[in-house]
């Protein structure tokens, strides 16, 4: 059986004047918190025998920098 995995990025910021949405990048708690889900997700992995096969990735810089995080 396959199995998929969501995951949304980390928290992103608003303040940033003149950027886009798909410009904003991460704050400083989805910098902070990033690592932590990251390992929160490895743990998963590991005990439910669930093999990651791919990974994809929106292009929009929040969303990569999540992904770095990972």
């Amino acid at each position: 059986m396959k199995t998929l995995i969501l995951i949304r990025h980390a928290k992103s910021g608003w303040h940033e004047s003149g950027s886009t949405d798909f410009e904003r990048s991460l704050n400083h708690r989805g910098l902070k918190d990033g690592p932590m889900m990251g390992r929160r997700l490895a743990a998963r992995l590991d005990t439910g025998n669930l093999k990651l096969d791919g990974f994809f990735c929106s292009a929009a810089r929040r969303a990569a920098s999540a992904a770095c995080l990972l």
